[in-house]
């Protein structure tokens, strides 16, 4: 693997990361729970722990299942370009459905959570939490499980640790957000998140095309 293709992948995982954290069922519920994980009185220093703790939390779920992925697609290496090449229009029917605002009929994962939790209950959930964003942005998720899928073990640990850092980015900046007052900025990005949403389908698409390109270029 060259590193432009590493370096690609990253890129295409962490923006993933940060897109499917932007969820419209999601993202509006986070300042909430943040805060109230958090405590009322919370300091940045204190909500930027609650966020890098359960960015370890989406990184536990993302990258089993990313290792998970990329093992059993290593099994079918023989038929890897032709499952290269299905994965690349599966993942432009994602970002079609994304496009065309269609959810994707999934059980949803409940949240639960209490204030002023230790470090166990943040990693806990994180954990929660990142299973609970795939009824939101199943489409970007899954786009990354097929892209491990393809890739190889390696690869696929090394995307789905970077989708988790995008998630986990994005989740640690809005926790010291909330912490610092700053909720007029949270709620201007929550109007936002529909935008967000097809911006995302958009680079799902580009993304699916790319690895079609290629496709065409190995044939």
């Amino acid at each position: 693997m060259s590193l432009e293709t590493l370096a690609f992948d990253l890129a295409f995982a962490f923006s993933a990361g940060v897109f499917s954290l932007f969820s419209p069922c999601s993202f509006p519920l986070l300042p909430g729970y943040i805060a109230y994980m958090a405590g009322s009185k919370a300091s940045g220093k204190r909500a930027a722990s609650v966020g890098g703790v359960c960015t370890i939390g989406f990184m536990t779920v993302f990258t089993m299942l990313g290792a998970i992925a990329s093992s059993v697609g290593s099994i079918f290496t023989k038929y890897v370009s032709w499952i290269q090449l299905t994965a690349a229009l599966l993942i432009i029917v994602f970002g079609l459905t994304m496009l065309a605002n269609i959810s994707l009929p999934l059980p949803m994962v409940s949240l639960k959570t209490r204030e002023n939790i230790g470090l166990l209950g943040m990693y806990t959930f994180g954990l929660t939490y990142g299973l609970a964003s795939l009824t939101c942005a199943a489409p970007i998720f899954f786009s990354i499980v097929l892209y491990a899928f393809v890739g190889g073990v390696l690869r696929g640990i090394f995307t789905s640790l970077a989708y988790s850092l995008g998630m986990g980015f994005v989740f640690i900046v809005l926790a010291v957000l909330t912490a610092e007052a700053k909720r007029s900025v949270v709620q201007k990005v929550a109007a936002l998140t529909p935008w967000i949403r097809r911006l995302s389908g958009l680079v799902l698409i580009v993304v699916g095309a790319y690895l079609v390109y290629l496709f065409a270029l190995s044939s």
